[in-house]
């Protein structure tokens, strides 16, 4: 079995890999936006069996449905078309040829028509095995929308989506979709939801054996955490998840301040023979994010409190939003800030944190084969070099901040900008978040925005670099000497020791 931070490595890349839609506030409904609804009946609960019928009323101009995740077309079964007009006469549709995660309609479709189906989350289980698909944890299921219900193409982030789903008398449902209505007479729950936050997806669960625990307000922002368990066999009681889960937002939220999304669903499993805290998570971020978090079922007090990935994993739901794959920035970024995070917030020793920076660092900064991180970056999906990009970027991330930081520690007093330089990466990383919520960012977006900050286009040649980073020299100059992979000493006689000091005080983010 792969130790407790391979694991995370290999597992919590998927959230990127899937994200998409822009990351925003719940929007008041388009008036004339593309409309659809899904009515989902949980057929067989014990065994994820869903009846799913998806309509469209009005003029549109879709030409298939289709499942955003690939092959995941496998689990369906009797996908057949209708008119609106005319429900009962169907027609079968199979799956394209090229494609079978898409379905071709008639090629003359009235205005109003609806596509039924059904889908086995079973068999999504045991044939991926994984959140962004579907787990079977015991009879109780985690799933993504995005590998379940199928969606119009093409269709405009701005659509306005309407969910409702039928549960047996008792069965719990957890899902990010914004509540319309509680449970009627027949078990229907309705939600309402948009086109951006199906292609951002959403994790849903369902089962006996969700345990909803009291929400977490985190910050005088209001934003709030909703936290469920699969009450599965573990050591750890409630009051001691919520603890763990609350410390990390809140480490997260003295970050971004008024940034972070108002509402996080956070569900936690627990996993039988370790006692690891945070095992592996994976995070859907679109307008209401969706987090799930695996932990050891034989973790007590002693293993959480020395746990990073809660604070990993809450990080990504204020990453900036990004119109690619930018994993050096959305991992990288993250695993730097994650240490920085919990030493600001009393969560792990100031010296634990920079022995945790340093022997990364060291280990995965520089290029191997004179490959830069660019390139590592961009072909991580097929060579699965998570530690390289993840700390790569985070040492990129390092020098970027350090020069950001020197820079503003030698412009001289009362000398008057046009405009006001960042003094840290802190406020350069909020400002592209800011930024992407009015539109996602590209790779080029981000690289300006950085190497102005930094100056002399540091962001791209360090991420361009095949030679040497200079790490260990930026290191000596901040005073930070490793003894050992786990120990360091501090130089309080240091070149920069005193922006040592602010790196690790960090910055305070703007009021709302």
């Amino acid at each position: 079995m792969l130790g407790r931070r391979a694991r995370a490595w290999a597992v919590c890349v998927g959230l990127w890999l899937w994200l998409g839609g822009l990351c925003s506030e719940q929007r008041p409904r388009a008036s004339g936006a593309l409309s659809w609804s899904y009515q989902v009946v949980v057929r067989d609960a014990q065994r994820g069996q869903l009846d799913i019928a998806m309509s469209m009323r009005g003029a549109n101009p879709t030409k298939r449905v289709c499942l955003f995740m690939d092959k995941a077309g496998q689990a369906i079964r009797q996908m057949r078309w209708a008119s609106l007009a005319a429900p009962n006469e169907e027609t079968s549709l199979p799956p394209l040829p090229e494609d079978n995660d898409c379905f071709a309609l008639p090629e003359r479709t009235p205005a109003g028509w609806v596509v039924r189906y059904q889908i086995d989350l079973r068999v999504l289980a045991e044939r991926f095995g994984d959140p962004d698909y579907a787990e079977n944890l015991d009879g109780t299921f985690v799933w993504n929308e995005q590998a379940v219900l199928v969606h119009p193409v093409p269709f405009s982030l701005h659509s306005n989506v309407d969910i409702s789903v039928q549960l047996p008398p008792g069965m719990p449902l957890v899902t990010p979709w914004e509540l319309v209505a509680p449970r009627d007479r027949d078990g229907t729950a309705r939600y309402r939801s948009t086109g951006s936050q199906h292609d951002g997806g959403s994790y849903v669960l369902m089962g006996s054996k969700l345990h909803t625990m009291p929400d977490v307000l985190l910050g005088p922002q209001g934003s709030r955490l909703h936290l469920t368990l699969i009450d599965l066999p573990r050591k750890a009681d409630d009051q001691l998840l919520r603890r763990w889960i609350e410390q990390a937002g809140q480490a997260v939220a003295s970050f971004y301040g008024p940034l972070m999304p108002k509402d996080v669903t956070v569900s936690l499993v627990p996993l039988a023979g370790s006692r690891s805290a945070g095992i592996y998570g994976t995070v859907l971020r679109p307008e209401r994010p969706s987090v799930v978090i695996f932990y050891g079922a034989e973790g007590t007090s002693n293993d959480f409190a020395n746990d990073w990935l809660a604070t990993h994993e809450l990080f990504h739901i204020g990453n900036p939003q990004v119109a690619q794959r930018v994993p050096w920035l959305v991992e990288g970024f993250t695993t730097y800030f994650e240490g920085l995070l919990r030493a600001r917030n009393q969560m792990i020793p100031r010296e634990q944190a920079w022995a945790e920076l340093a022997s990364g660092f060291q280990r995965h900064c520089q290029p191997e084969g004179k490959v830069p991180l660019r390139t590592e970056s961009a072909r991580l999906k097929q060579t699965h070099r998570y530690q390289r990009v993840y700390w790569g970027g985070a040492c990129l991330a390092f020098g970027v901040d350090l020069a950001i930081r020197k820079r503003a520690l030698q412009e001289r007093p009362g000398k008057r900008e046009k405009q006001r330089r960042p003094q840290s990466l802190d406020e350069v990383l909020r400002g592209l978040r800011r930024q992407s919520l009015e539109a996602a960012l590209s790779e080029t977006d981000i690289l300006r925005t950085l190497d102005e900050a930094a100056g002399q286009g540091l962001a791209t040649r360090l991420l361009d670099e095949r030679q040497h980073i200079p790490v260990e020299t930026w290191l000596a100059e901040l005073g930070v000497t490793a003894r050992s992979s786990s120990q360091v000493t501090l130089r309080m006689d240091a070149p920069l020791a005193s922006v040592r000091d602010t790196i690790m005080a960090g910055s305070l983010p703007p009021s709302p």
